[in-house]
């Protein structure tokens, strides 16, 4: 630390290098209507060279519907939409409610650029382009289906393994039924080609039916272990194992000549022409190029347009108001589970077996439908923070539990529009190695929903403290008894307090939450004197975060003097070099308060190697979270912080109400 402090001495002399970047940045201040938004979409989102799945954009898990079939699906699509064309008729006509913070007007401007953006892949640095700014905005949705066609097995009393095909993975039907239930031709005889890398050739077809037995042990047995993982989470007594399907993207015009809304009605008669459509069609997912990294894709990118086809199916997704994902579904889990595979599925889609490719991760707005019921959205970060997205959320769920009848026009609706790719080798070879990669991000991501069911923000108000700080100092005091030591950690501020405002860093981590997380387990602290140090804690964070939000921080700070220095200077100063530096900004905990009122989790994956993503929901009896980390590093552990953190929580609430049963 001796070697910093005369690093920063010498930064803040008189006339020094620090004193001639801040006059900089003052100028640049003079000049522009933010000195700082340009740089942070640079440096936060824009320069990034990793994938935005799991690493920038974030996922949004809404509460499980209750459909079970793609009817369900369809009309809970439609009313989605409609809900989203509602949002929109309120920036068209800026009739946008402001928002206020503390009685002071926020920044709206985040919320028109949500709606027909897209991010642009680039050799060094992506861009953001927003269609809604034109004489021509878009009228126009993208709906992307993967409909899987499931190859399952089931072994028998005698033994025998069936085989069976079907439109989804859900049904668990005995041998005598599944005739009678399902519905499509039967499979035709040749070589099965298994997930697993298995090659059988089943015998000849006896009957018209849709399951027929085989003898699998002599093809079979020798890679048996492979299908224990390749199966698991399928239904009880069934094993899933491969399947084909066709993946599409389809435009799908929202607006009626008259220039109003398609109804609920007429969407969900388009939405069912796509997806009798899709039964036609066994194409790949071209959309799974998306989630490479920035330069690998770049390079796809380019060619993947050369072709006029491919770019004018490009460029009608770019354009798009929003995109619609509808999933196939996933094999059923335990409830435990549920919540995490969702997530999982939020972010990046599950991997390229399932619905990874059902995606274009560029698109910055991506509501996602299962046929199992999970639905969502995750959004490419670098239009907008966590705050608009939400509301624009807590809008279409209000919108969708109305029932206003709307009188649906007896118009003829033209055939939605099929995007076709042309897939050379060279394309083919590109989406084959995004497959592999994006399989090896999916078992590298570890996701942990904890719905804390104990208590909600309601606890702390009733104690005069900020939930949002009780709750932080629960993620320090849960980081602290698993590792004995503290970490940066960072939590995000809004600074739409001005015009053109993104975000600040409120640094959780300070002398007092640490003097806090050590006298919990101290037998020597009586309860009086660890409540009092959480109250000083809570303070102190409190006290950060009014200076964050008006514009008081040093993480941009410290940005715009860093970015001035490589625009003007031959060399950065020292102190941007120094291992302190480093250090501090290496945040093991990234967090950040998503405050719904749809009872929904939002989850990101962490920002280094060797730490965790945490997002919250606190809602008034129960809080949401959701906790991520990278497989890949030991020392880290998804599920064994999220038990941390509900310890944390559980000893927090009983110090107060001991203390308070004592007072």
């Amino acid at each position: 630390m001796a070697h910093t402090r005369e690093l920063m001495k010498e930064f803040l002399l008189p006339g020094g290098v620090g004193e001639r970047l801040q006059k900089s940045l003052e100028r640049r201040a003079r000049k522009t209507e933010n000195w700082l938004s340009d740089w942070w979409m640079q440096s936060a989102y824009l320069d990034s060279r990793m994938p935005v799945a799991m690493y920038t954009s974030p996922g949004v898990v809404l509460p499980k519907m209750h459909f079970q079939d793609r009817q369900g699906q369809m009309r809970f699509a439609a009313k989605l939409i409609a809900g989203v064309l509602d949002f929109k008729s309120m920036i068209d006509s800026e009739t946008l409610p402001v928002e206020y913070l503390g009685g002071k007007p926020l920044c709206m401007d985040q919320y028109y650029q949500v709606l027909s953006s897209c991010r642009i892949p680039g050799p060094k640095r992506d861009t953001v382009v927003n269609h809604a700014i034109g004489k021509n905005p878009p009228t126009h949705i993208t709906v992307v289906h993967n409909f899987q066609m499931r190859e399952s097995w089931k072994r028998d009393g005698a033994g025998d393994l069936w085989r069976r095909w079907s439109t989804h993975t859900q049904t668990r039907n005995t041998r005598g039924d599944r005739e009678s239930q399902e519905t499509g031709a039967a499979a035709s005889p040749g070589p099965v080609h298994t997930a697993a890398g298995i090659r059988c050739s089943p015998p000849p077809i006896r009957h018209r039916a849709l399951v027929w037995p085989w003898d699998w042990r002599k093809q079979v047995e020798k890679k048996m272990e492979l299908l224990t993982e390749v199966t698991a989470g399928a239904g009880e007594g069934e094993a899933l194992v491969d399947g084909v399907g066709g993946l599409m993207f389809f435009v799908l015009d929202v607006y009626n000549s008259d220039g109003s809304p398609l109804t609920v009605d007429q969407i969900c008669v388009q939405l069912e022409k796509i997806w009798n459509t899709s039964l036609q069609t066994n194409k790949e997912p071209v959309g799974i190029l998306t989630s490479n990294h920035r330069n690998t894709w770049g390079k796809a990118y380019n060619n993947l347009i050369k072709d006029k086809t491919n770019k004018e199916s490009v460029r009608a997704i770019q354009k798009s108001i929003f995109t619609v994902c509808l999933d196939a579904p996933k094999p059923r889990v335990s409830d435990e589970m549920y919540h995490n595979k969702v997530a999982a599925q939020m972010l990046h889609g599950g991997g390229s077996r399932w619905n990874s490719g059902n995606r274009w991760f560029d698109k910055t707005l991506q509501f996602i439908i299962g046929e199992d019921g999970s639905c969502g959205l995750t959004y490419e970060h670098a239009a907008a923070e966590g705050p608009p997205i939400v509301f624009l959320v807590d809008h279409v769920v209000d919108y969708m539990r109305r029932n206003e009848m709307v009188r649906t026009p007896m118009i003829p609706l033209p055939m939605p529009l099929k995007l076709r790719f042309n897939i050379t080798p060279e394309i083919k070879k590109d989406i084959e190695k995004a497959k592999q990669n994006m399989n090896i991000m999916v078992h590298e991501l570890d996701v942990r929903v904890l719905n804390f069911s104990h208590y909600g923000r309601k606890f702390p108000r009733s104690h005069k403290m900020s939930p949002d700080a009780f709750i932080q100092m629960a993620l320090q005091l849960a980081y602290y008894r698993m590792y004995q030591t503290c970490c940066p950690t960072y939590e995000s501020a809004s600074l739409r307090m001005f015009k053109l405002g993104r975000t600040e860093a409120i640094r959780s981590t300070t002398t007092e939450s640490l003097q806090f997380t050590q006298s919990m387990d101290d037998p020597s602290k009586n309860n009086g004197e660890k409540a009092a140090l959480l109250e000083k804690a809570i303070k102190v964070h409190r006290e950060h975060t009014h200076m964050a939000i008006h514009g008081q921080g040093i993480e941009r700070h410290m940005l715009g003097l860093k970015m001035v220095a490589i625009e003007d200077l031959t060399s950065l100063p020292e102190i941007f070099m120094d291992t302190s530096y480093a250090v501090s900004s290496h945040f093991n905990l990234y967090t950040s308060q998503v405050g719904s009122k749809t009872d929904c989790h939002m989850c990101f994956g962490p920002m280094v190697p060797d730490g965790y993503g945490v997002c919250y929901n606190p809602m008034d009896d129960h809080i949401n979270f959701a906790v991520t980390a990278f497989n890949s590093c030991e020392e880290t552990n998804a599920t064994k912080l999220s038990m941390f953190l509900e310890d944390a929580l559980l000893d927090m609430k009983t110090l107060l109400e001991q203390v308070s049963k004592a007072q």
